[in-house]
């Protein structure tokens, strides 16, 4: 009944039209759920399809509600990320690089400082404009581009046919269940080169938005199976790091308590690559076998030239 009150004044209100969406399918799953003692639904099986879907899309309703409020997010430390700064002393960035679900844009304003061109979008349109005022705040705005798209229609955006050598997800794939995943990646795939590679920073801990994550280690076989060669991608490396989320935290060392303003989280780094077609590696196979003779006869002829003096 409260749910139905509460609807029904969003309703008249005229307002807040996701967060009516959202009550209205709490309604709806909690009726298809067993009652126990005091009306309540049984949420001891948490883990099944739809309150897994529910609990991720009211998390990503209530983030649209706090981007739009000017409220903190778990994701905005106002730094890069530690695993990105490793991955690209390491190298694994190629040419332009597209930041999937940018958020703030921290992460895009350090790969341009560092003299990468970025592109960068989110859902939000919000963050997008933040995005934007700090690249110029950083002195980067000619390097970084940002745009409001989304992730699950990017064939309807102003990213359409455009190719990128590397595609950077900080904590992206996570905000989507597994289900979703699959046509979040089909989205992403047709915007990277052929031997092109994607960069993929996933938190592996339990939350709001990750209720269908069940620790590191089954994170890696969940990526195995999403990034398989029967998919398109081939593996190259996977890497148990940190991911720096926006949540304080007190630590206690030897009796002595500190406060930390973020929180390292268990994080999963994955770098895949979509291999060239076969028809590619066959063109570049014989293109280095004809590189290869024309520089053994101009090596031949320059020492016939030399033995003839």
């Amino acid at each position: 009944r409260l749910v139905k009150l509460s609807c029904s004044f969003l309703s008249v209100c005229g307002r807040n039209v996701l967060l009516c969406k959202l009550l209205l399918e709490f309604q709806q799953i909690t009726g298809n759920h067993q009652r126990v003692k005091g009306g309540f639904p049984d949420f001891a099986k948490a883990h099944s399809r739809d309150v897994r879907r529910f609990s991720c899309r009211a998390f990503l309703i209530l983030l649209v509600l706090r981007y739009r409020s000017g409220k903190e997010i778990p994701w905005d430390v106002r730094k890069p990320q530690p695993a990105l700064e490793d991955a690209e002393r390491e190298g694994l960035f190629k040419g332009v690089v597209l930041d999937a679900g940018c958020g703030f844009g921290d992460n895009a304003i350090f790969l341009a400082k560092k003299g990468y061109k970025v592109v960068g979008f989110d859902f939000s349109a919000e963050a997008v404009e933040i995005a934007k005022d700090r690249a110029r705040k950083s002195g980067v705005e000619s390097e970084c581009e940002f745009f409001q798209a989304d992730a699950l229609n990017l064939d309807k955006s102003v990213l359409s046919g455009r190719k990128f050598q590397t595609i950077l997800d900080s904590a992206c794939l996570q905000c989507f269940d597994p289900k979703t995943q699959n046509d979040y990646i089909k989205n992403i795939v047709p915007l990277l080169e052929a031997g092109g590679a994607l960069v993929l920073l996933v938190v592996c801990n339990q939350s709001q938005l990750r209720s269908w994550c069940r620790g590191l280690r089954w994170m890696e076989g969940h990526l195995n199976e999403l990034f398989c060669a029967e998919s398109g991608w081939m593996i190259q490396d996977m890497l148990h790091t940190v991911f720096l989320e926006n949540i304080p935290m007190v630590r206690i060392n030897k009796g002595v308590r500190s406060f930390e303003p973020v929180t390292p989280s268990p994080c999963l780094r994955m770098v895949a690559v979509r291999p060239l077609a076969r028809s590619n590696q066959l063109q570049l196979v014989v293109a280095a076998s004809a590189l290869a003779l024309l520089a053994s006869g101009v090596f031949l002829l320059l020492r016939g030239r030399a033995g003839v003096r």
